[in-house]
């Protein structure tokens, strides 16, 4: 889990946070509010709050490099 850590920006100036909190990953929003992220596989997660996907894109080296959420409606948004 600690490949994910680190923020993601949104949009300019905008971030969301992942962080672990005991044996939880969480995701904190812009707003400082965290919420919990249950794990579907080894590199994609639920936002239950929203019923958000999230999936952690790695590089050639295994290193995340953004994050994917996908919404029910079939929109995608990166970070």
């Amino acid at each position: 889990m600690e490949m994910y850590v680190g923020s993601y920006e949104t949009r300019k100036d905008t971030f969301l946070k992942i962080i672990i909190e005991g044996e939880n990953l969480k995701l904190i929003d812009p707003y400082d509010k965290p919420f919990n992220l249950v794990p579907i596989n080894t590199s994609r997660f639920l936002l239950e709050a929203f019923g958000v996907d999230i999936g952690f894109v790695k590089n050639d080296d295994n290193k995340v490099i953004k994050l994917i959420m996908f919404f029910e409606n079939g929109e995608e948004k990166e970070a």
